[in-house]
């Protein structure tokens, strides 16, 4: 019997509408999920179910499961995907920015869990696969609450894993390296004023956001999809999988020292350069 996959975070070009189009092909039925449905009419066109489900409101993923119920749909497949990022040094992060990154990348993620849960525990079987980030367990400066979210995610899916294993329900992380995508578009604003003492490398800071496209190693959607689907419909899935270009990269990060990241993070994203010209600065008042 084929397995009903819901996706959420399936705007066009993003990581989602490829995984959709992917576990389509791999025969299971696919319900694509995303605040606008306006954003997976290329979805719809292709023949795949689409459902707007927004994530961070109660009400949204209630009606929608209320929706599936009505319809006798039980999910077999969860992927939390839907997700946004945000740039920026941490001290000048606003509280709102902090709360919807959480509220999003956590939150809304656990809210669907939550809802759909119970149906998995009745069909006793069942898999949520959370979409987290190589960030999560490696943190890069200018991105502190997005790594915070997918840190909190992982934990959360521990949790998960280890409460759902007696109702034969898997839990898989996701952790995708760098893939070519959308996801620097779906991201919070951030502009360094000219009193910011960040000021001086606004551009770099500017330019993380597009790290993960601009690496020549960074597979295309459609190749990732493959990939990651072929991964969750095994008997068991991983518990982790970490996948995209320079994945090998973050792996080998996650055994060195500290302090050697800390150092290797700090010349890469312009911190060493903002280090000198504030002692000059000093030398010079």
């Amino acid at each position: 019997m084929a397995r009903t996959v819901l996706i959420t975070g399936c705007s066009q070009d993003g990581i989602g509408e490829s995984l959709a189009i992917s576990f389509q092909r791999a025969n299971c039925e696919v319900i694509a999920t995303a605040r606008d449905a306006c954003k997976m009419k290329r979805l719809a066109e292709s023949g795949i179910r689409t459902l707007e489900i927004d994530i961070s409101s109660d009400d949204s993923v209630n009606a929608a499961v209320q929706k599936l119920a009505e319809e006798n749909i039980s999910i077999d497949v969860l992927v939390n995907n839907a997700g946004i990022i945000n740039n920026g040094p941490l001290v000048e992060t606003s509280l709102d920015t902090a709360q919807k990154v959480i509220n999003t990348n956590v939150i809304g993620s656990f809210r669907l869990t939550k809802a759909l849960v119970p149906s998995m525990i009745k069909s006793k079987e069942g898999l949520v696969m959370n979409v987290s980030s190589v960030v999560g367990e490696v943190p890069l400066p200018f991105g502190g609450f997005y790594a915070i979210s997918k840190s909190a995610l992982n934990t959360l899916s521990t949790v998960l894993r280890t409460e759902l294993e007696p109702f034969n329900i898997k839990v898989m992380v996701l952790e995708p390296g760098a893939v070519k995508s959308n996801i620097a578009n779906n991201h919070l604003p951030y502009t360094a004023s000219e009193a910011s003492p960040y000021h001086p490398i606004k551009d770099l800071i500017a330019n993380r956001l597009q790290l993960s496209q601009i690496h020549s190693t960074a597979p295309g959607r459609e190749a990732f999809a493959d990939d990651v689907v072929r991964y969750a419909l095994k008997r068991s899935p991983p518990k982790l999988l970490i996948t995209g270009g320079k994945a090998w990269l973050f792996k080998i990060l996650t055994k060195l020292p500290s302090s050697l990241v800390q150092w290797l993070f700090s010349y890469r994203f312009g911190l060493k350069k903002l280090k000198n010209i504030v002692s000059t600065q000093r030398k010079t008042n």
